[in-house]
């Protein structure tokens, strides 16, 4: 990654942080990704924001997964993988949990264009369904 990358994530990495207080509890630079922590209750409204912004336009969702840090108190990871198209950057966007449970649904509506310039609304549900162990 260039030195001009870097720079670019630092800087939407402050902006985010800046515009998004109530959201953003920490950022770093790790990977060659803007990696976010979120605050669980929060999550739905950052990543709306992610995906409305003009500075942002993180319109694809890559990935979900979760990961087990047995040595924390806030074992579980939640985290989600955005690709912006329109910016070409990537964010991976994180919340911590100290226990599984059902803990979030979003809901997110994605307009497509699909054949003969016929225009549909696309519901993407996401529950994160996180079972206690």
């Amino acid at each position: 990654m260039t030195q001009s990358n870097v720079s670019a994530l630092k800087e939407l990495g402050a902006q985010l942080a800046d515009k998004r207080k109530d959201c953003v509890l920490s950022w770093e630079i790790a990977f060659d990704e803007l990696t976010i922590c979120v605050a669980p209750s929060n999550l739905h409204n950052f990543v709306s924001f992610l995906k409305t912004d003009a500075n942002c336009q993180f319109s694809s969702l890559v990935d979900i997964t979760a990961v087990d840090y047995p040595e924390r108190s806030d074992r579980f990871d939640v985290v989600y993988h955005f690709l912006s198209m329109y910016q070409n950057k990537r964010v991976r966007c994180g919340c911590q949990f100290a226990k599984m449970k059902c803990y979030h649904r979003s809901v997110i509506f994605i307009p497509q264009r699909i054949g003969l310039n016929a225009k549909y609304l696309i519901c993407l549900v996401f529950y994160l369904l996180v079972i206690l162990i």
